[in-house]
């Protein structure tokens, strides 16, 4: 079959109307279906593998049969593109899945600014939703870049595609000379491909680093392949983030988290995740944050000594309130007459009246008079 399947049909009605892209797995098509009254759109992809003998050939098909199985069941969910048709076709393979009208993170990438907080979580929570619903099927994407990952233009909300797992089965190289197929290869995607996948072993957590990666990319507007890592493996890129714009220090140290050299360092769920989302995307929205979780008492051998507390200012209670005031009141009830007293004592002047027998103060205004009971 020629490469360019342009204006071919593929079992009767599948109408290939455009070529969309291309790479080492094969080509993908828009496609129409002549049989629908509503003209429905599909994305054809064509893979077509090399083989050598008729046992590859069949190893080949195989396997495309039990990976087709598998997107459909991941299918399921409202972030994949649903699968409609898988089929072989003049020793070529077809897979028909629904078209999700938008572009790709790269596309936008390209056309925006660096992503703000809250875009950040947006687009970090939405793929999270879609890794968990993998991830428990017992699936690894194994390929998560910003060109696989499609925003839809009428509701905004990201599509994950192109299961890698397919295109690494059929991979030539992949095949032994009597037509056995070899697990050992990887799926590489310079700067997203952790140091596990690489080495043929990728974990869950192997998807949360490259989408940590892919987060980082749209913060600071740099590719991954261009960042460094520091001495303890720390990845260096918040010094690229824009001045201009303010995040939250516990987001970036859960992304800083999800890139760890190490993947036994790393999240190791996408619920984990999620989780710690949580209270950041609440102080985001309200502006208040969740109080820390109280500690608990802790039982002290007797070697140890508990710190001593810090002394805060505690307001008194209602019935501390009443005590307080009735105190105030008698010491107002002594104090005021006293300090009358004291006031109009030293405002009066005095005169002193002596004789050999007494000796008084009375005052100024006072008028003397001299008088004899005798």
């Amino acid at each position: 079959m020629c490469e360019n399947l342009v204006g071919k049909t593929l079992k009767e009605h599948f109408l290939l109307e455009k070529k969309l892209d291309s790479g080492g797995f094969g080509t993908i098509y828009l496609a129409r279906d002549t049989f629908s009254a509503i003209g429905g759109r599909y994305v054809v992809k064509h893979f077509s593998p090399r083989y050598e003998n008729e046992s590859q050939l069949k190893t080949a098909m195989r396997l495309f049969q039990q990976e087709s199985d598998s997107l459909q069941q991941l299918g399921n969910h409202p972030q994949i593109p649903r699968i409609y048709d898988f089929f072989e076709e003049e020793q070529n393979f077809f897979l028909v899945q629904e078209f999700i009208e938008g572009q790709t993170l790269r596309q936008e990438l390209t056309q925006t600014d660096n992503f703000d907080q809250s875009q950040a979580i947006k687009l970090l929570t939405q793929t999270l939703e879609v890794l968990k619903f993998i991830h428990e099927a017992r699936y690894i994407h194994r390929d998560i870049k910003p060109a696989n990952l499609i925003r839809n233009r009428f509701d905004n909300r990201i599509f994950l595609i192109d299961f890698g797992a397919v295109k690494e089965k059929i991979n030539p190289k992949n095949f032994g000379a009597e037509g056995k197929f070899a697990l050992t290869v990887g799926i590489l995607s310079p700067g997203y491909t952790p140091d596990e996948q690489l080495h043929g072993r990728p974990e869950f957590c192997s998807d949360l680093y490259a989408l940590g990666m892919v987060v980082i990319q749209a913060m600071t507007g740099v590719h991954p392949n261009d960042l460094e890592r520091n001495i303890n493996l720390e990845l260096m890129w918040r010094d690229r983030l824009a001045s201009h714009l303010v995040y939250d220090l516990n987001f970036l140290n859960l992304i800083d988290k999800m890139v760890k050299q190490k993947w036994q360092e790393r999240y190791q769920s996408a619920q984990s995740i999620l989780e710690d989302l949580e209270p950041i995307i609440i102080t985001l929205n309200t502006g208040i944050s969740r109080p820390a979780p109280q500690p608990q008492p802790v039982l002290l051998e007797r070697s140890q000594t508990p710190e001593t507390p810090q002394k805060t200012l505690q307001l008194p209670d209602k019935s501390n309130k009443f005590k307080i005031l009735f105190g105030l009141g008698i010491l107002s009830a002594i104090a005021i007459p006293l300090l009358l007293y004291t006031t109009n004592t030293q405002s009066n002047n005095y005169i002193t009246y002596e004789n050999e027998h007494i000796k008084l103060d009375y005052p100024a205004k006072w008028s003397r008079e001299i008088s004899s009971n005798f």
